[in-house]
């Protein structure tokens, strides 16, 4: 009697350690293979917008990750859910993409206590164009030169919210109960939270099972510096900034969508976001003229 399939995903958003979380898994050799790899947004939207049959497409991705025992998973960020929603015009409702995956579904939420944390993370690798580095492989090297920025590193925490509650509508929706993992724990102990993961998935735990990861911690001194410049940052401009960008993330979510359906509101949408990236060139512009004129002595 064939043994029967275990599919799952990770649910996240960028920087919360869901790399981390896949690597771990897969190198247990009995979760899955080739699952940290992000589904690309871009593929999804091109191949469900031009007719084809996505549940086919899910289909051949967890076939390609499964394992000899029959798992497999890959993850995704809450952003490619959005791009999934939209089809010929028409938005998805979350019990909609719900169906489009397979029936019994694990899914696992991962996330981060210090969001302040992860959204500087996010905005170096952004930055520096390094988003993982292996033991064997560092990230490709680039003569990139970080710098603070208080807008950006605001922006993220927004946006970084905003998926954690794209999620959370969408497990209220679906009557879903995830495992939950958090960063911060995983990182405290492997073993753990690998065993606690793969119980909930329903795979038998080896006593010799194998616990290790590729990747290498890339916070360093910069992160630190960073972490430590917001920190400092005046309480008003942080709760000002704070609540322009929940406006505009709740404005974004609502318009994302609909300017699927409409002309106007698609300009609409591209205004704002127009808006924002010169809102975003101006205070990176502004904060490099006043290094220039305090480097000056002016």
């Amino acid at each position: 009697m064939e043994k029967q399939k275990i599919y799952y995903m990770v649910c996240s958003s960028p920087r919360s350690g869901s790399s981390l979380l896949c690597n771990l898994l897969e190198n247990t050799g009995i979760a899955g293979k080739k699952n940290f790899e992000n589904v690309n947004a871009a593929l999804l939207s091109e191949n469900w917008k031009t007719g084809g049959d996505l549940k086919d497409f899910f289909k051949e991705l967890f076939y390609v990750s499964e394992t000899d025992n029959g798992v497999s998973g890959f993850k995704v960020h809450w952003i490619h859910m959005e791009n999934l929603a939209v089809k010929n015009h028409q938005v998805l409702s979350n019990k909609d993409l719900a169906k489009l995956l397979p029936t019994g579904l694990k899914y696992i939420f991962i996330t981060r206590r210090d969001v302040i944390k992860q959204a500087v993370s996010l905005e170096k690798a952004k930055q520096t164009h390094i988003f993982r580095e292996t033991k064997n492989k560092s990230g490709i090297e680039k003569d990139f030169k970080a710098e603070f920025c208080f807008f950006k590193i605001e922006r993220y925490i927004s946006i970084i919210n905003y998926f954690n509650k794209g999620w959370e509508k969408y497990f209220k929706d679906n009557n879903i109960k995830p495992l939950e993992i958090v960063y911060e724990d995983l990182t405290k102990d492997f073993r753990g939270n690998i065993v606690k993961t793969l119980e909930y998935l329903g795979v038998d735990v080896p006593n010799d099972l194998n616990i290790k990861t590729d990747l290498i911690k890339q916070s360093n001194d910069i992160n630190d510096k960073w972490i430590l410049e917001y920190n400092n940052s005046s309480v008003f401009k942080k709760i000002f900034f704070a609540k322009t960008f929940k406006f505009l993330g709740e404005m974004y979510g609502i318009f994302y969508k609909l300017r699927q359906s409409s002309v106007l509101y698609r300009k609409f949408f591209d205004f704002m976001r127009i808006k924002i990236q010169l809102l975003s060139s101006f205070k990176r512009n502004n904060g490099t003229r006043k290094n220039m004129r305090r480097d000056a002595g002016i």
